[in-house]
C-alpha cells in the first residue's frame, strides 16, 4: 500500500508539472503571437508648390528613411517615387507632381504596416497637438495657417502681410532685381520655346559660381516659394541673365538649390482701387487686422530668416496679395511704418 500510495503521489507530480509547463506554453505563445508594436515617426511638415513640382519641407520631429514612409497624393492616389536616402530638419522633398493634390499624406510603413502620420494641404503647416476652437475673424485671405505657426520663428526685420484685392495699376506696382550666385549643382531655369509651332519645355541648367540677375516689372505676376535653404522656385518674372546674358524664351520657373551673396532692389506696392479690403500685416511679431483703403509699400523684399519667401503678386486686380519676407522700409501710403522713424 506504501509503495501503491509513493507511485500514484510520483505519477500526479509528473501530471502537475507538465499541465504547469503546458499553461506556461499557452501563455508564451499568447504573449509572443501578437506583433511588437511598431513606433510611428512624428514629422511636422510645410507644403508648397509651382506648377510642375510639389515642395515638401521638412520642420521638425523625426528623420525620415526612404523605405519607411511614403507619399500618397488626394484625390488620384498617386504615390511618387522617393529618391531621397534621408529627409530631416531643414531639407526639403522635391516631388514632380501632375496635377496638384488637393491634399498629402505622409505615411508610415514600416515593418509592414501602413500608419497615417500627417495628412496636409497646401500652403499649410500642421503640427502635433489639439486644436483649440477660436471665435470667428475676418477672412484673412490666404496662407493664414502659415502665420502663427512663422512669425513667432522669424528673426527681426520679418514681415506678414496680406491684402484680399490687389489693387489697380497705378496704385500697384512691382519693380527690381534679385542677383545672386549660384552655389552647388541642381540649379535650373525652365522655359518654352517654340518647336514646329508646338510650345515645348526646355531645362536650362545653371552651373555653380554663375552671376543669376532676374528683373521684375509692373504688370506681371510674380510668385516666389523659399522655405529652409535647399531650394527657390521663383516665376513670373520679365527675363533673366545668366552670368550677363539674357536667358531667351518664354520663361516659367527658376528653381535654385543653393546660393550665396543675393542682393535685392525688389519693391513692391499694393493699393485697393479706393476700396475698404481688409488687410493683415505682422512686423516683428506685432499684429494689425484692419479694412484699409491705403496703399502700402515694401522696399528692398528679402528672405526672413532662418529662411523663408513667399511672395504671391497677382497680374490680375481683384485678386489676393500676399508676402511673407523681410524689408529694408515698409510705407504706408507715404507714412513710413517700418523701420519706426
Amino acid at each position: 500500500m506504501i509503495r501503491e500510495h509513493a507511485v500514484s503521489e510520483v505519477i500526479g507530480s509528473i501530471l502537475l508539472i507538465s499541465l504547469v509547463g503546458i499553461a506556461v506554453a499557452i501563455v508564451a505563445i499568447m504573449f509572443l503571437s501578437h506583433p511588437v508594436p511598431v513606433e510611428t515617426q512624428s514629422l511636422n511638415v510645410i507644403a508648397g508648390n509651382n506648377s510642375t513640382h510639389l515642395f515638401l519641407y521638412h520642420d521638425g520631429g523625426d528623420a525620415m528613411v526612404r523605405g519607411e514612409y511614403k507619399i500618397r497624393l488626394l484625390p488620384s492616389g498617386d504615390e511618387p517615387d522617393i529618391t531621397t536616402e534621408m529627409w530631416y530638419i531643414g531639407t526639403t522633398l522635391n516631388l514632380p507632381v501632375n496635377p496638384i493634390p488637393e491634399r498629402i499624406q505622409i505615411i508610415s510603413t514600416r515593418q509592414g504596416q501602413e500608419t497615417l502620420i500627417k495628412e496636409i494641404t497646401i500652403g499649410t503647416v500642421v503640427t502635433p497637438g489639439p486644436i483649440t476652437p477660436r471665435p470667428p475673424q475676418p477672412d484673412p485671405g490666404p496662407c493664414d495657417d502659415c502665420v502663427a505657426n512663422f512669425t513667432e520663428r522669424l528673426g527681426n526685420g520679418s514681415v506678414y502681410f496680406s491684402r484680399d484685392v490687389r489693387g489697380p495699376t497705378g496704385q500697384t506696382g512691382i519693380t527690381g532685381f534679385i542677383n545672386l550666385t549660384i552655389n552647388g549643382t541642381g540649379s535650373y531655369i525652365v522655359n518654352v520655346k517654340k518647336v514646329q509651332g508646338e510650345d515645348v519645355l526646355e531645362e536650362y541648367k545653371l552651373t555653380p559660381g554663375a552671376l543669376l540677375s532676374i528683373r521684375f516689372d509692373s504688370g506681371n505676376n510674380v510668385r516666389i516659394f523659399a522655405i529652409g535653404d535647399r531650394g527657390w522656385s521663383i516665376s513670373g518674372f520679365t527675363n533673366v541673365r545668366n552670368n550677363g546674358t539674357l536667358v531667351t524664351g518664354d520663361l516659367k520657373d527658376i528653381w535654385i538649390t543653393s546660393y550665396t551673396n543675393l542682393h535685392s532692389t525688389l519693391t513692391f506696392s499694393a493699393g485697393a482701387g479706393g476700396n475698404n479690403e481688409f488687410v493683415r500685416l505682422i512686423i516683428n511679431g506685432t499684429k494689425t487686422d484692419e479694412m484699409s483703403d491705403d496703399i502700402y509699400h515694401f522696399v528692398n523684399i528679402r528672405p526672413s530668416e532662418p529662411t523663408l519667401f513667399i511672395l504671391n503678386y497677382p497680374s490680375g486686380q481683384e485678386r489676393p496679395v500676399f508676402f511673407i519676407g523681410q524689408a529694408d522700409k515698409v510705407l504706408r501710403e507715404s507714412r513710413e511704418i517700418y523701420p519706426i522713424p
